[in-house]
């Protein structure tokens, strides 16, 4: 009887047990296994076991952290900027207000040549939205 019992908690609380039970749920319930109800050592013992379970399961893992530090700003005031204005493409420019734009920069290493690329990306909202 143990070992059935042992069998039948391994397959359906065991690694991947999603993938070994069967599609009838009358084939898990073997004949005998559950028709005596427990009695109160058994159900005692069983508490317990539930308890020390849970207790083993609900252990907290501490990780040790580290400081990250920010990356230094870099100074882009003496390069050369090279600015694309990206518009939204619109049939009736009149019907639109726009926006503050969303502006990127980015380093941009050419062989004997450094500069700062600035996208303009312009953001329109229509008027009647307003």
């Amino acid at each position: 009887m143990e070992d059935q019992l042992y069998w039948l908690r391994k397959k359906m609380f065991g690694k991947m047990s999603e993938k070994n039970l069967p599609l009838d749920p009358t084939v898990l319930s073997e004949p005998g296994l559950f028709d005596k109800p427990l009695t109160d050592e058994e159900r005692a013992e069983l508490d317990v076991a539930i308890r020390k379970e849970e207790e083993d399961t609900a252990k907290l893992i501490q990780v040790k952290g580290f400081e990250r530090k920010p990356r230094k700003a870099i100074d882009t005031a003496s390069l050369e900027v090279h600015e694309e204005h990206i518009y939204p493409e619109v049939e009736n420019r009149e019907d639109y207000t726009e926006l503050e734009p969303e502006v990127t920069d980015t380093l941009v290493l050419v062989p004997a040549q450094i500069y700062v690329r600035r996208i303009v990306r312009h953001k329109l909202v229509l008027k009647s939205n307003l």
